[in-house]
């Protein structure tokens, strides 16, 4: 029941476009962590590759906002269903996944970009690599020996 009533408050909210209500659903139940909805939302067609504007100038996919977020199944249940484990933050940043959960300070999500082939030598726009974007000495761990094992 409670998908139903998110879905018709999304669809006021959204000036009753359907598409739109599937995309912006997406984004907001992937940021709220709410893998049942996204499941919903993914089944009903809703697009795993959609982007949303975040101010000031990036557009994010689903997976990033459950990334930034730290929701571990979620960033899983995109993978799986079709999401770049390197999908790149369109924008001045270019961004990857991993460099979003890096920087956000969780392990979880890094652990399973990492252990799904993420790269962890990507690089921004201004050539961060994930590791430089993350104060946490378990993920800087983490981020250096899968950087030894993709060399």
């Amino acid at each position: 029941m409670k998908k139903i009533y998110v879905a018709v408050l999304m669809l006021g909210c959204l000036g009753g476009s359907l598409y739109a209500m599937e995309e912006h659903g997406l984004h907001i139940s992937a940021q709220n962590g709410d893998l049942a909805a996204v499941q919903v939302l993914l089944d009903s067609g809703a697009d795993v590759h959609a982007e949303v504007f975040s101010w000031p100038r990036d557009w994010l996919k689903p997976i990033h906002l459950a990334a930034i977020n730290g929701h571990e199944d979620v960033v899983t249940l995109f993978l799986n269903s079709g999401a770049h484990v390197d999908d790149l933050v369109r924008g001045p940043s270019l961004y990857t996944t991993l460099h979003l959960a890096a920087k956000a300070g969780h392990k979880n999500v890094v652990a399973v970009l990492l252990k799904r082939g993420a790269n962890p030598e990507a690089r921004t726009r201004w050539c961060y690599k994930p590791a430089n974007l993350t104060d946490d000495p378990e993920i800087k761990e983490l981020l250096e020996n899968a950087t030894r094992a993709h060399r």
